[in-house]
Protein backbone atom coordinates (compact mmCIF):
# COMPACT_ATOMS: atom_id res chain seq x y z
CA UNK A 1 0.00 0.00 0.00
CA UNK A 2 1.51 3.13 -1.06
CA UNK A 3 -1.09 5.78 0.63
CA UNK A 4 -2.76 5.06 3.64
CA UNK A 5 -6.43 4.72 3.13
CA UNK A 6 -7.30 7.43 4.91
CA UNK A 7 -5.02 9.87 3.25
CA UNK A 8 -7.01 10.17 -0.11
CA UNK A 9 -9.88 12.40 1.34
CA UNK A 10 -7.28 13.81 3.50
CA UNK A 11 -4.73 14.72 0.95
CA UNK A 12 -7.69 15.70 -1.16
CA UNK A 13 -8.40 18.37 1.37
CA UNK A 14 -5.23 19.61 2.29
CA UNK A 15 -4.48 19.87 -1.57
CA UNK A 16 -7.69 22.47 -1.52
CA UNK A 17 -6.66 24.17 1.66
CA UNK A 18 -2.61 24.55 1.37
CA UNK A 19 -2.22 24.17 -2.49
CA UNK A 20 -0.17 21.66 -2.40
CA UNK A 21 1.22 18.62 0.11
CA UNK A 22 -0.68 16.53 2.06
CA UNK A 23 0.28 16.15 5.43
CA UNK A 24 2.40 13.34 7.45
CA UNK A 25 0.33 13.45 10.04
CA UNK A 26 -1.45 10.26 11.03
CA UNK A 27 -5.36 10.48 10.54
CA UNK A 28 -5.81 8.53 13.49
CA UNK A 29 -3.82 6.45 15.92
CA UNK A 30 -4.75 3.23 13.92
CA UNK A 31 -2.79 4.46 10.76
CA UNK A 32 0.33 2.37 9.61
CA UNK A 33 3.25 4.58 9.15
CA UNK A 34 3.56 6.89 6.03
CA UNK A 35 4.38 5.22 2.90
CA UNK A 36 7.58 5.91 0.64
CA UNK A 37 5.00 7.53 -1.10
CA UNK A 38 3.87 9.63 1.39
CA UNK A 39 7.46 10.38 2.54
CA UNK A 40 8.53 11.46 -0.78
CA UNK A 41 4.91 14.12 -1.14
CA UNK A 42 5.89 15.48 2.32
CA UNK A 43 9.39 16.28 1.42
CA UNK A 44 7.98 17.56 -2.46
CA UNK A 45 10.05 15.30 -3.93
CA UNK A 46 7.20 15.26 -6.19
CA UNK A 47 8.89 13.20 -9.35
CA UNK A 48 10.07 10.61 -6.49
CA UNK A 49 6.65 10.19 -5.75
CA UNK A 50 5.50 10.41 -9.62
CA UNK A 51 7.80 7.50 -10.25
CA UNK A 52 6.81 5.37 -7.11
CA UNK A 53 3.07 5.91 -7.87
CA UNK A 54 3.64 5.10 -11.81
CA UNK A 55 5.71 2.17 -10.63
CA UNK A 56 3.28 0.42 -8.41
CA UNK A 57 0.25 0.95 -11.15
CA UNK A 58 2.14 -0.83 -13.78
CA UNK A 59 1.94 -4.09 -11.46
CA UNK A 60 -1.60 -3.21 -11.08
CA UNK A 61 -1.85 -1.23 -7.79
CA UNK A 62 -5.36 -0.06 -7.70
CA UNK A 63 -5.07 2.57 -5.16
CA UNK A 64 -1.93 3.80 -7.10
CA UNK A 65 -4.02 4.01 -10.22
CA UNK A 66 -7.02 5.90 -8.28
CA UNK A 67 -4.94 8.15 -6.94
CA UNK A 68 -2.87 9.06 -10.29
CA UNK A 69 -6.21 8.74 -12.11
CA UNK A 70 -7.23 11.34 -9.45
CA UNK A 71 -4.28 13.64 -8.70
CA UNK A 72 -2.18 12.84 -11.63
CA UNK A 73 -2.34 16.75 -13.32
CA UNK A 74 -1.55 17.95 -10.11
CA UNK A 75 1.19 15.36 -9.40
CA UNK A 76 2.25 16.80 -12.77
CA UNK A 77 2.29 20.57 -12.41
CA UNK A 78 4.15 20.21 -9.51
CA UNK A 79 6.55 17.96 -11.14
CA UNK A 80 7.21 20.38 -13.52
CA UNK A 81 7.45 23.20 -11.36
CA UNK A 82 10.30 20.82 -9.13
CA UNK A 83 12.49 20.37 -11.76
CA UNK A 84 11.62 24.17 -13.92
CA UNK A 85 13.47 26.82 -14.34
CA UNK A 86 13.46 29.32 -11.09
CA UNK A 87 11.71 31.84 -11.96
CA UNK A 88 8.17 29.61 -11.97
CA UNK A 89 9.32 28.45 -8.26
CA UNK A 90 9.90 32.20 -6.91
CA UNK A 91 6.26 33.24 -8.01
CA UNK A 92 4.77 29.79 -6.39
CA UNK A 93 6.85 30.61 -3.16
CA UNK A 94 4.85 34.38 -3.38
CA UNK A 95 1.90 32.96 -4.26
CA UNK A 96 1.87 30.52 -1.23
CA UNK A 97 2.60 33.87 0.81
CA UNK A 98 -0.87 35.63 0.15
CA UNK A 99 -3.31 34.11 2.29
CA UNK A 100 -5.55 31.29 0.95
CA UNK A 101 -9.31 32.53 1.69
CA UNK A 102 -9.15 30.42 5.04
CA UNK A 103 -6.51 33.22 6.00
CA UNK A 104 -3.65 30.98 6.27
CA UNK A 105 -0.43 30.98 4.71
CA UNK A 106 1.93 27.75 4.30
CA UNK A 107 5.40 29.09 5.11
CA UNK A 108 7.10 26.05 4.96
CA UNK A 109 6.25 25.43 1.54
CA UNK A 110 6.88 28.77 0.63
CA UNK A 111 10.24 28.47 2.11
CA UNK A 112 10.81 24.88 -0.17
CA UNK A 113 10.03 26.81 -3.02
CA UNK A 114 12.15 29.76 -2.02
CA UNK A 115 14.78 28.08 -1.16
CA UNK A 116 14.94 26.42 -4.66
CA UNK A 117 14.67 29.32 -6.59
CA UNK A 118 17.37 31.35 -4.27
CA UNK A 119 19.85 27.91 -4.95
CA UNK A 120 19.56 28.44 -8.62
CA UNK A 121 20.63 32.48 -7.76
CA UNK A 122 17.23 33.97 -8.66
CA UNK A 123 16.82 37.22 -7.14
CA UNK A 124 13.16 36.86 -5.89
CA UNK A 125 13.69 33.65 -4.15
CA UNK A 126 16.61 35.42 -2.64
CA UNK A 127 14.72 37.74 -1.53
CA UNK A 128 11.64 35.43 -0.07
CA UNK A 129 14.08 33.09 1.41
CA UNK A 130 15.58 36.02 3.12
CA UNK A 131 12.57 36.94 4.65
CA UNK A 132 11.04 34.19 5.86
CA UNK A 133 14.61 33.61 7.84
CA UNK A 134 14.41 36.89 8.82
CA UNK A 135 11.37 36.28 10.33
CA UNK A 136 11.65 32.41 11.07
CA UNK A 137 8.47 31.92 9.15
CA UNK A 138 8.40 28.41 7.40
CA UNK A 139 12.77 28.49 8.30
CA UNK A 140 14.87 28.70 10.92
CA UNK A 141 15.15 32.34 12.24
CA UNK A 142 18.68 33.38 11.06
CA UNK A 143 18.87 37.24 10.76
CA UNK A 144 22.04 37.07 9.04
CA UNK A 145 21.41 34.34 6.54
CA UNK A 146 18.53 36.91 5.69
CA UNK A 147 21.34 39.68 5.32
CA UNK A 148 23.11 37.46 3.66
CA UNK A 149 20.17 36.46 0.71
CA UNK A 150 19.24 40.32 0.82
CA UNK A 151 22.73 41.00 -0.31
CA UNK A 152 22.89 38.76 -2.93
CA UNK A 153 19.15 39.88 -4.57
CA UNK A 154 20.30 43.34 -3.84
CA UNK A 155 23.14 42.76 -5.72
CA UNK A 156 21.64 41.53 -8.54
CA UNK A 157 19.30 44.71 -8.65
CA UNK A 158 16.29 43.51 -6.78
CA UNK A 159 15.07 46.44 -5.35
CA UNK A 160 12.60 45.10 -2.38
CA UNK A 161 16.19 43.54 -1.53
CA UNK A 162 17.96 47.36 -1.09
CA UNK A 163 14.72 48.42 0.39
CA UNK A 164 14.99 45.60 2.71
CA UNK A 165 18.20 45.81 3.64
CA UNK A 166 18.52 50.03 4.51
CA UNK A 167 15.48 49.37 6.44
CA UNK A 168 17.16 46.82 8.61
CA UNK A 169 20.60 49.38 8.79
CA UNK A 170 18.16 52.10 10.37
CA UNK A 171 16.89 49.79 12.48
CA UNK A 172 20.19 48.82 13.84
CA UNK A 173 21.02 52.42 13.87
CA UNK A 174 18.29 52.94 16.19
CA UNK A 175 19.51 50.22 18.72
Amino acid sequence: MFLRRSSLPALALMTALLGGCATSQPISAFDAAPSPVQQALDSYQFSQAKAQLAQAAAQGDNEAQAFLAAYGQWLDSLCALENGPAQPQADEAQRLLVPAPSGQRDYRQAAFWAQRAADANNPMGQFLIGYLHELGFGATPDKALAFDYYHKAAAQGLTAAKHRLALLAQRDQQS
